[in-house]
């Protein structure tokens, strides 16, 4: 089944990579995503705001969360993009009335998620899901000063014509249908950056946890520490010490203890190597 087919109809969320390597779920906006929809609009900073809907009413958040999540227009497409359960972004297509074969295209991304290619991704599920309901165009328009949206429409991969007028840049690129090898390779470059901004935790880390290092030197968790200590460069060495008092005598020297993180597994406490 294609991410078009699992998106419209109904199955399960479908998950991607951002630029920066975070895994966002994808899916189609909901009745119950008004609140969200709208709070997510409603904090947007005034300039950002003014981005999206070239006005500054109070009221443009309420309006967009009820067109996307209750009213949508017929054949029209909105999709959210939630990172640890929370609205990251929102975009959106609405055919046009007498041209069904064009659709429009918004997108809204929270203030504290810019960056991170959010617009980018959706834009690709639009494009999948209109290809796969006989769309063929997509328009949109922008402001001249919204360089960020610019730069998402210059950089999907699609041929793309401007026309500017008062101020307001009018968008128009048509969609891939017979020849795909441009667009899918700027698509597959995406991933695989993304691909790789998730693994540099793993091969960059900026600590590491030893689970079982003790006092007594020659056990495999203790070699391990001694190993990553004894590196000189690198993260700074870690290991879980147990929370309740009368075991802590067990723990390494040179490592001081710090606070737990909340739902750590075990009820343990990670100790930081000192003056890391």
């Amino acid at each position: 089944m294609s991410m078009a087919q699992e998106l419209s109809e109904g199955a399960k969320p479908v998950y991607a990579l951002l630029a920066d390597g975070t895994t966002v779920e994808v899916r189609p906006a909901v009745p119950d995503d008004f609140d969200a929809v709208k709070a997510m609009h409603d904090a947007m900073s005034p300039d950002n705001s003014y981005l999206r809907f070239f006005n500054m009413s109070r009221l443009s958040g309420e309006i967009e969360a009820r067109r996307i999540c209750r009213n949508p227009a017929p054949g029209s497409v909105a999709l959210l993009a939630l990172a640890d359960g929370e609205l990251a972004g929102v975009a959106s297509y609405v055919p046009l009335g007498d041209q069904p074969d064009k659709a429009e295209v918004a997108f809204a991304v929270a203030d504290h998620m810019h960056h991170k290619g959010i617009a980018t991704l959706l834009l690709e599920h639009l494009v999948s899901l209109a290809r796969s309901q006989r769309i063929t165009t997509f328009t949109a328009e922008t402001l001249g000063e919204n360089t960020a949206m610019l730069s998402v429409f210059a950089d999907v991969g699609l041929p793309v014509e401007r026309h500017y007028a008062e101020g307001v840049i009018e968008l128009t690129f048509p969609l891939p249908s017979q020849n795909m090898d441009s667009y899918l390779d700027v698509v597959a470059e995406r991933e695989r950056r993304a691909d790789v901004a998730s693994l540099r935790h793993i091969f960059a880390p900026e600590s590491v946890v030893v689970i079982g290092a003790s006092r007594r030197r020659g056990t495999v968790g203790r070699a391990i520490l001694d190993n990553i200590r004894d590196a000189g460069a690198g993260p700074p060495a870690l290991h879980g010490e147990p929370a309740r008092p009368a075991d802590r005598r067990r723990a390494v020297p040179g490592l001081a203890a710090r606070p737990a993180r909340a739902g750590r597994p075990g009820g343990h406490r990670a100790t930081r190597r000192q003056g890391a």
